[in-house]
């Protein structure tokens, strides 16, 4: 699992191992220094307390990447409840209150119910609060013309996969402060 987050991110992991002495993992990585000088208004530790109280739904279908993107998610101090498909997450959201979740992540290629499909049919359901709320897709697909569907969907952000931490922690900022704007600090 180690491995596997430490590529997401893409780093590199080393191990060094010696019978009776024990062993050393050095995990690399390439991290991004969070400017928050271009926009004020937008900041992430806000966007972070913010998510403190409420879930994310992650929508995933891939069992190795949902394990990951979770724990990335959850070592972040982010509560996350999961979908498997687009029909269940939009089951999750017709059963949710409002401010049961504070955002979506959403896969766009799935079985059963695609994540383009599913955010129409949320964008569908009579709560407003709840057919307002942020849905980012994350994706595999990564041309302007996916970013295009996903938005034309219903989507309020396209990133690709695998997950930059600071892209997605600067998006999530941008959406929720994008989102209240919108539709009022209340409802998001």
């Amino acid at each position: 699992i180690a491995k596997q987050i430490t590529e997401v991110m893409g780093g590199r992991i080393e191990a060094q191992s010696r019978v009776g002495a024990g062993s050393r993992f050095t995990v690399t990585l390439r991290l991004k220094k969070l400017s928050h000088a271009s926009s004020p208004a937008i900041k992430i530790e806000d966007a972070l307390e913010h998510l403190m109280d409420k879930k994310i739904l992650l929508v995933e279908d891939n069992e190795i990447n949902l394990e990951i993107e979770t724990a990335i998610l959850e070592g972040l101090g982010l509560c996350i409840d999961t979908a498997t498909d687009g029909s269940i997450a939009v089951e999750k959201m017709q059963n949710a209150k409002p401010g049961d979740y504070a955002l979506i992540l959403m896969d766009v290629q799935m079985p059963v119910m695609n994540g383009r499909q599913a955010t129409k049919a949320i964008r569908k359901l009579k709560d407003k609060v709840l057919s307002h709320i942020p849905i980012i897709a994350l994706s595999a697909d990564a041309f302007e013309s996916d970013k295009r569907k996903s938005i034309e969907s219903g989507m309020d952000a396209h990133l690709p996969k695998p997950i930059d931490v600071p892209v997605l922690l600067d998006t999530i900022a941008k959406t929720l402060h994008t989102h209240a704007a919108l539709y009022g600090k209340k409802n998001h």
